[in-house]
């Protein structure tokens, strides 16, 4: 059931039943790319905690998209970069809400696995709306919203 968009983003509102749930979400090709879902309980304002994305088959304008989660997360999150080339390298730039650049990555895909762990210091990053900046070596740089929680 789509319910509008806010501030840019797509807004849907869903009525679930207690237990498991299943949602498909399909984009038509205006989306540029679905960075992320947020499963809310509207009693409590709690965000869903084990909302588990199974899978996620976007291609857009034969673009690479890239998949982040959990989001929001607390001290690390999995990047999926199943569309990388073999021997693909890429860097993970992550920057905050002013622009500034808190963190660089760079992940080693090892056994041409196609995600990766990325764990950031809890310490050092405050909660809040995060900007990841992926550069893949090469195919197109892609820039996906991540929310730090506390």
């Amino acid at each position: 059931a789509y319910g509008g968009s806010y501030m840019g983003e797509m807004v849907a509102t869903v009525n679930l039943t207690s237990g498991t749930n299943t949602v498909t979400v399909e984009a038509d090709a205006s989306w540029e790319i679905i960075d992320y879902l947020k499963v809310i309980n509207a009693s409590s304002s709690r965000i869903a905690s084990d909302l588990t994305v199974e899978a996620l088959n976007q291609e857009t304008n034969s673009q690479q998209s890239y998949l982040v989660y959990p989001n929001p997360f607390k001290n690390s999150f999995n990047l999926d970069l199943s569309g990388l080339g073999e021997d693909e390298n890429v860097s993970l730039k992550l920057y905050d809400q002013t622009g500034k650049l808190v963190n660089v990555i760079t992940p080693t895909l090892e056994n041409n696995a196609s995600s990766v762990e990325v764990s950031l210091d809890k310490a050092t990053l405050k909660p809040g709306l995060y900007i990841l900046k992926v550069e893949p070596q090469f195919s197109q740089t892609r820039v996906i919203k991540v929310i730090k929680e506390n």
